[in-house]
């Protein structure tokens, strides 16, 4: 999950020598320039997170209940805590 926040959390120091000369100029504020690259990077972010969802959902066999494996064994550590 840390992964896809890496590359928001880069795009900052990136953006920063034109957000500070665009600050200063009075162009725009704090609020509404984290609002605004927010409000146009959430919908990236939602479709790759889905996509990943549903291929790692396609790849993995749900129908196997009861199998004396260690995959099985992990995800029943997994879910019981």
């Amino acid at each position: 999950m840390m992964g896809m926040a890496q590359p928001v959390v880069l795009a900052f120091p990136l953006e920063r020598p034109v957000f500070i000369r665009e600050y200063a100029n009075g162009v725009y504020g704090v609020s509404s320039y984290f609002l605004s690259k927010m409000l146009a990077e959430v919908p990236v972010y939602l479709c790759q997170t889905c996509l990943i969802y549903f291929v790692v959902y396609a790849a993995v066999p749900v129908g196997i209940v009861s199998c004396g494996g260690p995959v099985c064994s992990l995800s029943r550590v997994a879910v019981t805590g």
